[in-house]
């Protein structure tokens, strides 16, 4: 390759860290991994959160009564630490699109909605450009 001719992209893709369960080995591995790397762009596949108490067919089971504080603020964490160029809204991160859309409860649907308010403000913090929906 000629000193004029251009550099080929470096990127990275992940995801699936499902916010306060995602493995610290694996998390340690990625980061340093792109600490190494240095990958111009960084994909976020999707599932930077699990939103379990929020799955569909959710009963009166142990995931049902799991917060979401830790969740959410794992997940953030996440994005801050990795630093995704592009974040793709996976199934979990749409459990809140369809509690926003679909939940009879004015409570659950505006708690929803300002949990995703609150992701997208946090990842454009973190550096993001581009947030795909699901």
């Amino acid at each position: 390759m000629s000193a004029s001719a251009k550099q080929p992209t470096r990127f990275v893709a992940f995801g699936d860290n499902h916010g306060d369960m995602a493995d610290p080995e694996s998390v340690d591995a990625l980061l340093e991994f792109i600490k190494d790397y240095k990958p111009s762009v960084r994909v976020h596949l999707g599932d930077c959160f699990d939103f379990r108490s929020l799955r569909r067919g959710v009963g009166n089971d142990a995931e049902s009564a799991e917060s979401l504080k830790a969740d959410l603020e794992e997940g953030v964490a996440f994005l801050h630490k990795t630093k995704p160029t592009v974040y793709l809204w996976g199934n979990h991160e749409a459990r809140l699109d369809q509690q926003i859309g679909g939940s009879g409860s004015a409570l659950v649907r505006d708690y929803c909605q300002g949990l995703k308010d609150h992701i997208n403000r946090e990842a454009r913090n973190a550096g993001v450009k581009t947030i795909m929906p699901y």
